[in-house]
Order: C-alpha cells, then structure tokens, then sequence
C-alpha cells in the first residue's frame, strides 16, 4: 500500500510535466516522424504523457508492467493496429518514470526481431534519463526508419498514405 501511495504522490506530482516541455518540442518531434516515415510504409505514433492515470497506479503490478500495459492499451485506444499493412508503431514515453515503451503491430513483429529493437530503446532510455528527450527521440526515429526501411521498404510507383497523425500527443 504504502509503495502505491508514494507512486501516485509522484505520478500526481508531476501531472502536467507535459506541459512544461521545451518549447517547439512537439513540432520538431513531428516534423522527425514525418522524417522518418519517409523512407517505409510503417506507421509511427508518438504518446507523451506526463504520468499515469490514476486507474493504473493502484494496481497491484510492478511499474514496469504497467507501463507496458498503458502502452498496449494506447496503441489499441488510438487503432494503430488498424493500418492497411499491420505496420504501426506507438512510442510511449511517461515523464514520470523515464521510460519509454515501444509496442508494434503484427507485421513488425514478424519482420524485426524483439533484440533489434532493445539496443535502439536502451539509448533512448539513457537520453530520457538524462532529461534530453528531444535528441533522444530525434535519434529513436532515425535509426528506427533505417530499420523500417530494411523491412518495409517503399515500392515502385506506390504512393504513401500517412494513416496515423504525425503529431505527438501530450496528455
């Protein structure tokens, strides 16, 4: 009990962490996913939230878990699994505990193994720990579309369809 109070004092603490991010940060971050997206067919989403809703941290569930099912409830809420080729990605990033989680959909994880993606989200990890997630981000999202580009690449004649917003959202 006493470790769920003091994660929802933190999570409440920091609840409108988003909105104190650098200024522009959101148009640099979209203008980096519609960089990226240049080169693939996937589909990438990017969710900041500054802490978790209240419904998750009483739950009776190690942090990292829960993180992992924010994330998952995220790419369903925002139908991310719902693109023509099952290419779609969410970037989840929680201010409150540093960490970033990565959930894609069933064509990525088919094609990209889960090892490729760990060195990529270890890095940005360091970079959220260190509070400079702009770079952080902006570095996920390059080497994030040479990996995509690999497996997704775009065919002859074929013109892209941006299915998911290329703008962050903050909550």
């Amino acid at each position: 009990m006493e470790i769920r109070l003091l994660r929802w004092i933190r999570h409440r603490w920091l609840d409108d962490a988003a909105l104190r991010l650098p200024h522009g940060i959101v148009e640099r971050l979209a203008e980096g996913i519609r960089h990226c997206e240049q080169g693939h067919s996937a589909q990438v989403s990017l969710h900041i939230e500054s802490s978790l809703p209240t419904s998750y941290l009483w739950r009776k569930q190690e942090m990292s878990a829960l993180l992992e099912i924010r994330a998952k409830d995220l790419f369903a809420s925002k139908g991310i699994w719902d693109t023509e080729e099952n290419n779609g990605l969410l970037i989840y990033l929680c201010l409150a505990e540093r960490s970033v989680e990565l959930v894609f959909d069933r064509a990525i994880q088919r094609a990209i193994a889960a090892a490729e993606w760990k060195s990529m989200l270890s890095r940005m990890a360091q970079h959220v720990q260190s509070s400079d997630i702009e770079v952080g981000m902006l570095e996920l999202l390059g080497e994030m579309s040479t990996l995509l580009a690999e497996h997704f690449p775009v065919t002859q004649g074929r013109t892209l369809t941006n299915e998911i917003s290329d703008t962050p959202t903050l909550q």
